[in-house]
């Protein structure tokens, strides 16, 4: 066991075999070779393996626990090896670093500043002691190729030539290797010649990482007699390098004829189902069967993990291929159901689309109640529109309960209007109904909003007034302020700015303003005679009972008669009175009246006892603005009813 102090060596040998604390890190069912070189015991001390996630975890207090740390080859998940953080201080305390083909360069930081890859088969490695010993050069075939190496860290290099196979170093009291895919220690210790040289480089290596010094690592070697590359292995011996006609291997099956070794591929059966798996990667070769394998005739397990999968097991839906057919959970397998496609995605199928499936999901349901399974919006229970779909398979189109259905009104005295409280839902007008609801009668053709208000004790256009002020016969009613039965009109002028067209032909002047003016009446139009109204409007002064056209003292012009202080002759014929007596006190004859006309200041009206109308400016039924005292009546009135 290290610790992480640099001075302390690290303990190596134990008698002839190594003690040596190991963790390897990588996938778990290609760990053979290291586990092996333990429990055979050729390697003493204690083997750990991890994966690549719990080796991510570890930190460096963990790690200076373990003497070597090897990556294997096939580790896929990316791994915190990189050189400028933990890793180089557990190499600078001593301890033994093994990285094989690792995934990215990139992983390596400045450990090694580039790669690219290359093949160069059959070329292996100088000879090292105590790394290389007793690896036979066919094992090498493929290589990554580093590039350029740091030097100031790892020396010296071993290259083939412009390919690197393998790199070594020491760099502080550790040590460093990194090495290409085919430089591989996961296969079993049994096995071809391959196999062997992969369990003799995982001694060699691990040897070589744990120890401080270029010792002999003694090796077991088989005696090659025929020299057909394969080993006797009833003759083994114990050296640190091959004697003369000896070789790793000890698979040859007849040791006296180089042509009779006669080995067989036989395939492992991991999990005991009696099919193999045929990757030849876990193959060997021997003359007889091995113990856990299988001959190439039943190599043909999919899952070499799962005893319950291989050619021929039953289909059960459980998401694995079972039957090693490729598919998984296929139609009819036990356990499957009927499902029905649901091919636009609203969770209802199409019942004349169906499948034996292990369940839901790509495109396939349960259900199979839907009526259009190219429509989304159509299903069980959405929503009705009118549309002219059936969206809720009811085998209803367009019922009257549509979200978006209309209300139709009856029309029974056909004028086009409809009765609000007759209303019929429907996404179109049943027989008879209309859109319309703003009838007040419908049975009545003559009444309705588009009717002409009449004076008649009835609503005619529907508006909620009875013989209203608009009514088409409404009269005109003056108020009659002072009662004396005559009415007072004021029509007044109100003018105001409104915009016109001004445009030109040629050129745009923009909005122009003009004057436009209205005369109101004071009156009030009704069907009936308000209160304190009447239909006369010629009052001449609607504050004074006594002032009204033909009032005592007035003509019907309003215009007040001459006292004379005696009763009126009545000739019988009309007067020509000018209003004045003569000198002998007797009245104008119409001879002294013709004899006027054309003096020089006469007065003669024309008419007897009142002033004449341009002298007074009085008008019946209205004010006059040439009469000044007229139109100071009419203003007082004006003012006194603005005020009321």
């Amino acid at each position: 066991m290290r610790t992480l102090a640099l001075s302390a060596p690290l303990l190596l040998w134990s008698s002839s075999a190594l003690a040596i604390n190991m963790l390897s890190v990588g996938y778990t069912g290609g760990s053979r070779a290291s586990g092996t070189a333990f429990t055979s015991g050729e390697l003493s001390g204690s083997w750990e393996h991890v994966t690549e996630v719990d080796f991510n975890a570890m930190t460096l207090t963990d790690l200076v626990a373990y003497d070597v740390i090897v990556v294997q080859w096939n580790s896929s998940t990316e791994l915190d090896v990189s050189w400028d953080t933990k890793m180089s201080t557990y190499v600078e305390s001593g301890g033994g670093f093994w990285v094989e083909d690792p995934g990215s360069i990139d992983d390596l930081g400045s450990l090694a500043s580039r790669s690219s890859v290359g093949c160069s088969p059959g070329v292996i490695v100088e000879e090292v002691e105590g790394l290389t010993d007793g690896i036979a050069d066919s094992f090498v075939n493929c290589h990554i190729v580093f590039g350029e190496w740091d030097t100031d860290i790892l020396s010296p290099l071993l290259k083939d030539g412009e390919n690197t196979t393998m790199l070594y170093g020491e760099y502080g009291s550790g040590r460093v290797i990194l090495s290409g895919p085919d430089h591989d220690y996961h296969a079993s210790k049994t096995g071809s010649e391959e196999a062997m040289n992969q369990y003799a480089f995982v001694l060699n290596i691990v040897n070589w990482l744990g120890s401080e010094s270029d010792a002999c690592v003694p090796v077991t070697w088989y005696a090659d007699a025929d020299g057909d590359g394969y080993g006797d292995a009833s003759s083994p011996v114990s050296e640190c390098y091959a004697p003369e006609g000896y070789v790793s291997d000890s698979s040859d099956c007849d040791d006296s004829d180089p042509a009779a070794w006669s080995p067989s591929m036989w395939y492992d059966d991991f999990d005991g189902d009696g099919y193999g798996d045929p990757d030849e990667f876990y193959a060997v070769e021997a003359c007889a069967r091995p113990d856990g394998y299988t001959d190439a005739s039943v190599a043909t397990d999919c899952d070499d993990f799962d005893a319950g999968i291989y050619p021929g097991a039953e289909e059960v839906c459980d998401g694995e291929d079972n039957d090693c057919d490729g598919l998984v959970d296929p139609a009819g397998s036990p356990g499957s159901s009927m499902y029905f496609a649901d091919a636009d995605g609203d969770g209802y199928g199409d019942m004349d689309t169906m499948e034996s499936r292990c369940g839901e999901g790509d495109g396939w349901v349960l259900d199979a109640t839907d009526c259009d399974d190219t429509t989304a919006s159509v299903y069980p229970g959405a929503a009705e529109y009118c549309d002219g779909i059936d969206n809720d398979c009811d085998g209803v189109t367009d019922p009257a309960e549509s979200v978006d259905a209309s209300s139709w009104y009856a029309d029974a005295d056909e004028d086009g209007y409809g009765d609000i409280d007759s209303a019929t839902a429907g996404c179109t007008a049943p027989d008879g109904l209309i859109a319309d609801a703003t009838d007040c009668n419908d049975a009545d053709a003559s009444i309705n909003p588009d009717a002409t208000e009449v004076c008649d004790e009835v609503d005619n256009n529907c508006d909620g007034s009875i013989d209203g002020p608009e009514s088409e016969d409404a009269s005109m009613w003056f108020i009659d302020a002072d009662g004396d039965g005559y009415g007072f009109e004021v029509v007044e002028e109100i003018c105001e700015e409104v915009a016109v067209e001004c445009d030109t032909a040629s050129e745009d002047t923009g909005a122009c303003f003009d004057e436009v003016c209205v005369e109101e009446s004071s009156g009030i139009t009704s069907c009936i005679e308000p209160e304190g109204y009447v239909s006369d409007n010629t009052d001449c002064d609607d504050g004074d009972a006594d002032l009204y056209p033909g009032a005592p003292g007035f003509d019907d012009d309003c215009v007040a008669l001459e006292d004379t202080g005696e009763p009126a002759e009545d000739t019988g014929v009309p007067a020509d009175d000018t209003g004045e007596a003569d000198a002998d006190g007797d009245a104008d004859t119409d001879a002294d009246a013709d004899a006027d006309e054309g003096g020089d200041g006469g007065t003669d009206t024309g008419e007897d006892d009142k002033l004449g109308v341009e002298e007074c400016g009085c008008a019946t039924g209205s004010l006059s603005a040439g009469s000044p005292w007229m139109a100071l009546v009419g203003l007082l009135a004006l003012a006194r009813r603005r005020n009321d």
